[in-house]
């Protein structure tokens, strides 16, 4: 019996010994895992410095140029945004601001701004659905917007199985 009971003893003492050392590297692990993470926090920090930096620089560079405009009030510029016009229907807008800085005696009055208004135009699935909830068949729509009419019947269907 006492036989039993020391090599009982042997076995627990064994697992014992395997869980502390499973423990112990577990711990290991997570310390080195939050040493790991305090040097990323650190090269965060410092790029984050960077940027600072760099965006000073900038911010520096903006307001020496501000300061030329400021000394020479003939200086003006006009702006035009351009969009992909293979998809988009464009029009000019005109807009127009008056500046007046009221400690000078320079007025600065820009130029019109040219800004193109982009509108997305419809998609064929959705041109194809308007047309056929306001009555048209799939034939006249495949008429009137050039396409199969396999193809526009197919949207159809497709959409009619989605909605319902």
């Amino acid at each position: 019996m006492e036989s039993i009971l020391l090599l009982f003893s042997l076995i627990l003492h064994g697992i014992t010994f395997v869980v502390i050392f499973l423990l112990y590297q577990k711990i290991k692990q997570a310390s080195e895992g939050e040493r790991n993470f305090e040097q990323r926090v650190q090269e965060i920090e410092d790029l984050f410095s960077s940027y600072l930096l760099e965006i000073k620089d900038e911010n520096k560079a903006f307001v020496e140029k501000v300061s030329e405009i400021d000394q020479n009030p003939k200086v003006h510029k006009t702006l035009q945004f351009q969009g992909d016009s293979a998809t988009e229907n464009q029009d000019t807008v005109q807009l127009s601001q008056n500046y007046t800085k009221p400690h000078k005696q320079s007025l600065f009055q820009p130029e019109l701004v040219k800004v193109k208004d982009h509108v997305e135009q419809p998609s064929l699935h959705s041109k194809i659905m308007h047309l056929y909830e306001n009555g048209y068949t799939t034939e006249d729509i495949a008429k009137k917007l050039n396409k199969g009419k396999t193809e526009v019947e197919l949207i159809v269907k497709f959409n009619q199985k989605m909605h319902h």
